[in-house]
C-alpha cells in the first residue's frame, strides 16, 4: 500500500524501492501483489517500507511510527468524512491518481482487508477513517458534478505547490500544530497565485480545530471563515475552480462565496454547533462581494424559529397563566439570538423584521398582562415588578407604532399600580369597614327621609368610619369623601322632613291642624338641631362644609322663631298667648268661648302668683297635649262640655 517515508527512510529510499518505473501493462496488478505481501503479516496494523540497514543493505519489516490516534472531537463531518478524504486524494486531484486509489480499494476489498488501507491524504490526526464499499461509492457520487466538487473542495486540502508540502508532511505525521504554523507563515501576506492554497488549507484546518475537544473555538472558527472569504474575494478563484472542477465551470466568485456560506449554514448552524447570531456577527466584520445575498440565506430559519417559539408560548401561557411571566422571559431568551440575527441582516426598518419583532413583542407583553391579572388580587403574590419586567422586555423589542403605544400604556398603568401599593395595603386593612359602610349607605338610601333615620345613620357608621380614619388619616381624600357622603345623606334626610312639615303648615287652612303642625315642627327642629350638631363634628370636605353651614344657619333661624310657641304670656296683661286646648275644642282662636277664656286668663289668673304658675304650666305642656288629643273626638267633646260649664260660671 502507499505510505510516506519518514525523514530517515528517505536517505535509503533507492535501496528499498524499484528504480525503474512499473510496466504500464502490469500497473494494475501491483495492488494485488502488494496485498498478497501484506496478507502474509496479518498481525501488523500499519506497514511501511522498511528502513535499509547500512550494513546489510536489505529491507526489513517495521511497524508504522504512526500511532492509532483516538481523538475525542466534536466531529466536523464535512472534513472528517469529506469525500476527497474517503477517496484518499487532494481537492485538485489528477484523474489518474483517483483511478490508482480506486484500484487499490478494489484490491483490498477483494482481500477483505479494506480497513487496513491507508492513503497519504487520510491524515490520521483527523481520527480513524473506516472505509466501506458503500462510503466509497457515495464519495464518488458526491463529487461527480462540478458544483459538488467545488463545495467539498472548500472543506478539504488543495495541493498548490511546494509551499503546501511541508504542512502536508506534518499532517501525515499527525502534527496539526506544525502544519498550522507553516501555513500561517505563507498566508501572512495578500493572496497571490503562489500562496492562495495556504489560505484555503489553513482555513480548512482551522475549521477542524475550531470544533475539536467537544466545544467551539470561536476565534479559530472566525479565522477559518476570514481566510476562506479572503481567498474567495481574490482574483484566483477561477484558477481554483478550473483545477478542482474543469474549465467548463463558469460560476463567478460571488457564486462560490454563496456556496461556501451555505455549506457553513448546513455544517455549523443547522447542526446546532454554532449559533446564527455568532455567524452573522462574524460575517458583518468581513467585506466580501456577496454579503448582501449571503445574509438573505439566513433570514427564513430565524423567522421560522421565532414563530414556532411564539406559538409554543401561547399554548403555555393559556394553559398556565400563573407561570406566564416565566413563559414570557423564556420566550425572550430563546428568540434573542435569532432576532438579533434578523436585525443584523435586515435592519430595524425592514418590514419583515418589524413584523416578526412586533409579533414577538405582543406575545411577551400578553404574558406579562396575563400574569398580572392572575395575581392582581392575591394576598400572597405581588405581580407588579415581575409583570413590569415582561412589559419592558416587550417594549425593547417592539417596532411598530401600535404595539409600542400598547406597551407604553401598559407600562405606565402598571407603574402607577406599583406606586399605589402603600395605598392598597391601607385599603386592605379597612376593606371590611368599607364594605360595611357601603352596605349601610345603601340600606339608608332605601329608608324614608326622617330626622330619626339621619341620627341612626350617623350612629351606625361611626365605628367603621373611625377605623377608616385611624388607618388613612383625617386628611385622606377617601376618608373625607366617605365621611362627607354620610353627612350629606343625613342632612338631606333632615331637610326633607323639616320641609315636609313646613309644607303642611303652608298648605292647610285648618287652624287646629296648622297649630298641630307648628307644634310638631318645633319638636322636629329641636331634633334636627341635635343631629346637625353631630354632623358638624364630623370630618367634611370644604365644599360640603360650606353647604352644611348654610343649612345650619337656616335651621338656627327657624329654631329661634319657633321658640316663641308655647312660651309663657309676658307680664303687662298682653293677650298674645294662645289658648291651645280651647282653640282645638272650639275650632277657632276667635271663637266667642275662646275669647271669654282668654279674658279670664288675662284679667283674673294673671293677677295672682298661683294663677301665673298655672298659665306657665299650661303653655309648657298644652301644645303636646293638643298634638295627642286633636283627633280624639270623644275626648274633645268631653273637654268642650267641661269648658262650657266653666264659661257659664264665668259669665
Amino acid at each position: 500500500m502507499t505510505r510516506r517515508h519518514t525523514k530517515t527512510e528517505k536517505k535509503d529510499k533507492s535501496e528499498c524501492l524499484p528504480t525503474t518505473p512499473a510496466d504500464p501493462i502490469k500497473f494494475y496488478f501491483w495492488p494485488t501483489l502488494i496485498f498478497c505481501f501484506l496478507r502474509a503479516y496479518p498481525h501488523c496494523t500499519h506497514w511501511q517500507v522498511a528502513q535499509a540497514s547500512p550494513q546489510t543493505k536489505t529491507c526489513q519489516r517495521v511497524q508504522s511510527p504512526f500511532p492509532q490516534i483516538q481523538l475525542k472531537y466534536y466531529k466536523m463531518e464535512s472534513i472528517v468524512n469529506n469525500p476527497y478524504r474517503i477517496l484518499g486524494v487532494e481537492a485538485n486531484f489528477k484523474a489518474s491518481a483517483l483511478q490508482a486509489n480506486l484500484n487499490k480499494i478494489r484490491a483490498y476489498t477483494i482481500a477483505e482487508t479494506l480497513d487496513e488501507l491507508v492513503f497519504d491524504f487520510d491524515f490520521p490526526a483527523f481520527g480513524n477513517l473506516k472505509r466501506s464499499e458503500e462510503s466509497i461509492s457515495k464519495a464518488k457520487a458526491l463529487i461527480d458534478l462540478p458544483n459538488d466538487k467545488i463545495k467539498y473542495a472548500l472543506f478539504w486540502f488543495y495541493k498548490g505547490g511546494s509551499n503546501d508540502l511541508p504542512a502536508f508532511d506534518c499532517l501525515k505525521d499527525g502534527d496539526i500544530t506544525e502544519a498550522t504554523e507553516n501555513w500561517i507563515k505563507v498566508s501572512s501576506s495578500e493572496v497571490t497565485e503562489r500562496n492562495f492554497s495556504a489560505f484555503l488549507n489553513l482555513s480548512t484546518l482551522n475549521f477542524y480545530q475550531s470544533l475539536n475537544n467537544g466545544s467551539v473555538n470561536t476565534s479559530l472558527f472566525t479565522d477559518a471563515i476570514r481566510l476562506k472569504l479572503k481567498f474567495l474575494e481574490s482574483d484566483h478563484v477561477k484558477t481554483f475552480c478550473n483545477s478542482v472542477a474543469d474549465s467548463t465551470y463558469k460560476k463567478t466568485k460571488e457564486d462560490v462565496q454563496l456556496l461556501f456560506i451555505e455549506s457553513i449554514n448546513q455544517n455549523f448552524i443547522q447542526s446546532g454547533k454554532v449559533g446564527m447570531s455568532v455567524l452573522i456577527e462574524i460575517l458583518n466584520k468581513i467585506e466580501f462581494s456577496s454579503k448582501a445575498s449571503a445574509f438573505k440565506l439566513f433570514v427564513q430559519q430565524p423567522i421560522s424559529n421565532i414563530e414556532n417559539q411564539i406559538e409554543q408560548s401561547k399554548i403555555e401561557r393559556k394553559n398556565n397563566p400563573s407561570t406566564a411571566s416565566v413563559t414570557g422571559k423564556q420566550l425572550f431568551d430563546r428568540t434573542e439570538k435569532d432576532l438579533f440575527s434578523l436585525k443584523s441582516i435586515l435592519g430595524k426598518q425592514d418590514l419583515k423584521y418589524g413584523s416578526i419583532a412586533d409579533k414577538l413583542a405582543d406575545e411577551i407583553l400578553q404574558c406579562g398582562i396575563d400574569y398580572f391579572k392572575k395575581f392582581r388580587d392575591s394576598d400572597t403574590t405581588d405581580p407588579g415588578n415581575v409583570s413590569l419586567n415582561c412589559l419592558k422586555l416587550a417594549k425593547s423589542i417592539a417596532v411598530g407604532t401600535i404595539i409600542l403605544q400598547r406597551c407604553n400604556e401598559n407600562v405606565e398603568n402598571l407603574q402607577e399600580w406599583i406606586s399605589d401599593k402603600p395605598e392598597r395595603e391601607k385599603q386592605k386593612k379597612i376593606l371590611t369597614d368599607f364594605e360595611r359602610l357601603k352596605n349601610v349607605i345603601d340600606e339608608y338610601d332605601r329608608k324614608s327621609d326622617t330626622i330619626a333615620n339621619a341620627k341612626q345613620l350617623i350612629n351606625t357608621t361611626r365605628t367603621s368610619l373611625s377605623n377608616v380614619k385611624n388607618v388613612l388619616g383625617s386628611n385622606d381624600e377617601l376618608y373625607l369623601g366617605l365621611s362627607s357622603r354620610i353627612a350629606s345623606d343625613a342632612q338631606n334626610m333632615i331637610v326633607a322632613e323639616i320641609n315636609s312639615i313646613q309644607g303642611v303648615i303652608s298648605n292647610t287652612y285648618d287652624n287646629v291642624r296648622k297649630l298641630s303642625a307648628l307644634i310638631l315642627l318645633k319638636e322636629k327642629v329641636n331634633e334636627a338641631w341635635e343631629v346637625t350638631t353631630m354632623i358638624g363634628n364630623m370630618d367634611l370636605v370644604p365644599e360640603f362644609r360650606t353647604r352644611y353651614n348654610t343649612n345650619k344657619s337656616s335651621l338656627s333661624s327657624l329654631k329661634s322663631q319657633l321658640s316663641q310657641i308655647g312660651a309663657s304670656r309676658p307680664s303687662g296683661g298682653s293677650s298674645s298667648g294662645g289658648c291651645y286646648i280651647a282653640t282645638m275644642v272650639y275650632g277657632s282662636y276667635e271663637h266667642p268661648q275662646v275669647i271669654v277664656l282668654r279674658g279670664f286668663r288675662d284679667n283674673v289668673l294673671n293677677n295672682y302668683t298661683l294663677g301665673r304658675k298655672f298659665i306657665s304650666f299650661y303653655y309648657k305642656h298644652s301644645p303636646n297635649w293638643v298634638v295627642k288629643m286633636k283627633d280624639n273626638k270623644t275626648l274633645n267633646k268631653a273637654i268642650k262640655i267641661f269648658l262650657n260649664s266653666i264659661i257659664k260660671l264665668l259669665k
